[in-house]
């Protein structure tokens, strides 16, 4: 995509916000939909794709709120919500990308300890 660097904000904060609510892990009472938070998923790894410069347009507060939720969406799978193939591949695609960024390396760090996963990955040429 050539996303305007205001289009490419607005679209993060809309897909948060919807996967969000559609993710079974907020107080909006919504039960998890999967179809909905897959492609929400998608949706950041495309954006990512880029992650220099998604970072640099978005800045690093909306980064850490897609790290925060990507890693939440990546645990609450695992833990209650089951196997979810496409989930995984796209998060980890989003957080393999981001730990190209040393600031988002550390955010990710910080947020779960997955970066050991995401650097064996990498280290072993596997994607996500």
């Amino acid at each position: 995509w050539e996303l305007r660097p205001e289009e490419l904000r607005e679209l993060t904060v809309c897909t948060v916000e919807t996967v969000k609510m559609n993710s079974g892990i907020s107080s909006s009472g919504r039960s998890f939909r999967g179809d909905v938070v897959t492609s929400g998923m998608a949706v950041f790894a495309d954006i990512f794709a880029e992650p220099v410069h998604a970072v640099r347009v978005l800045g690093m507060q909306k980064v850490e709120r897609v790290i925060e939720l990507v890693l939440s969406l990546i645990y609450a799978c695992l833990d209650k919500f089951g196997n979810h193939p496409f989930i995984f591949s796209f998060g980890f695609s989003v957080l393999q990308r981001l730990c190209n960024v040393n600031d988002c390396h550390n955010l990710i760090l910080r947020f779960g300890g997955i970066v050991a996963v995401i650097d064996g990955m990498t280290a072993n040429g596997g994607n996500a």
